[in-house]
């Protein structure tokens, strides 16, 4: 690129080439870090919790929690409750309602047909079924 300027030297491109030159790269860099704070302060904002202005934070927050789920009480009356289940049946059980195997692979593991896994099950729900509807009508 060959630029025609009254008082450029013989040797080389005048200083208003060179600064123009020069200028083009130090744009690029400047918006560079500015796009890179930008992109920072997004992030940071977003890592950042949302402070609530509420005087009853906690109520809120409970309001949105999803219902219908047992808590850590109701996970130690069902654990009782299945802890009374014989070991043949519980293990098929978890195994398969808890875990989610499939009969075939709980077969194999206990060393037993898949026939004896569903009667175990079976039998299993059966008893928990009743236990929890005894403990309920306990309560």
């Amino acid at each position: 690129m060959t630029h025609f300027l009254p008082h450029a030297h013989p040797g080389g491109p005048g200083p208003a080439v060179v600064a123009r030159r020069n200028a083009f790269p130090a744009r690029v860099w400047v918006l560079s870090i500015a796009r890179r704070a930008v992109i920072d302060g997004f992030r940071a904002a977003s890592a950042r919790p949302v402070i609530a202005d509420l005087a009853d934070w906690q109520g809120a927050a409970d309001r949105h929690q999803p219902r219908g789920l047992p808590g850590v009480a109701d996970g130690v009356a069902l654990d009782d409750l299945l802890a009374a289940v014989p070991e043949e049946r519980r293990t098929a059980f978890v195994l398969t309602q808890v875990i989610g195997l499939p009969y075939h692979e709980v077969a194999e593991h206990l060393g037993c047909p898949v026939g004896t896994v569903r009667s175990r099950v079976a039998r299993a729900r059966l008893q928990f079924v009743a236990s929890l509807t005894q403990a309920e009508q306990a309560a």
